[in-house]
């Protein structure tokens, strides 16, 4: 079996970061938390957003930085980000959003990103935008276990990840690697987006 090593994103990684947090948003379906956002835009150009928001801001949650990536034969084969909820806030979000020229949706951002109203509790180490090129646990497993290293060394015992209920491929990813489900919502946020109306909270506690 081939070695697969996990380390930090550099910024020499946001076309891959931002290729990943689209495929991972979409779960599979034809829109997703992005396409809603920046409408009307051809994919080529909604990665440019993208590239540009994992840069705009080092205290922002999908920040480069943020990022792991699982690395095979020099090839990037997977990512999580991983960040502290308690390092960022809506005042924030919202000059992101003005630099990005979507200001005007910045109420419906701060929806689709509180993924349904979810609260998010200051004292967690959240995970976000899993995503590996095929369904090999083994890249989820490594990626995990850097994480909640981190995770442990900053003082943090209790793991939360968000996941929309389509993406059912992500679920049973977390629920093999111990994460169980604590909240299903249905969100207000993406009424009319039938791909997009409910959302799960799972938990994993170190």
């Amino acid at each position: 079996m081939k070695t697969i090593n996990v380390r930090q994103a550099k910024e020499s990684d946001i076309k891959f970061l931002a290729a990943s947090i689209l495929k991972n948003t979409r779960a599979g379906k034809k829109i997703g938390i992005f396409d809603i956002l920046f409408r009307k835009l051809k994919d080529k150009d909604i990665l440019k957003k993208l590239e540009i928001l994992i840069t705009i801001r080092k205290n922002f949650y999908c920040y480069y930085s943020n990022f792991l990536i699982a690395v095979c034969d020099g090839k990037n084969i997977g990512t999580v980000c991983n960040y502290e909820p308690r390092k960022f806030n809506n005042d924030l979000i919202q000059e992101i959003m003005k630099e990005l020229n979507v200001e005007k949706q910045f109420s419906r951002y701060i929806s689709i990103i509180s993924f349904c109203d979810f609260t998010i509790d200051k004292k967690v180490w959240m995970l976000d935008y899993l995503t590996q090129n095929d369904n090999n646990l083994e890249i989820a497993k490594l990626l995990l276990k850097k994480s909640l290293l981190t995770a442990s060394l900053k003082g943090y015992r209790i793991i939360h990840t968000i996941a929309s209920s389509n993406n059912i491929d992500a679920i049973l990813m977390y629920q093999k690697l111990g994460f169980k489900t604590i909240l299903d919502k249905k969100c207000k946020a993406f009424e009319g987006d039938i791909e997009l109306q409910k959302a799960i909270m799972m938990e994993l506690r170190i």
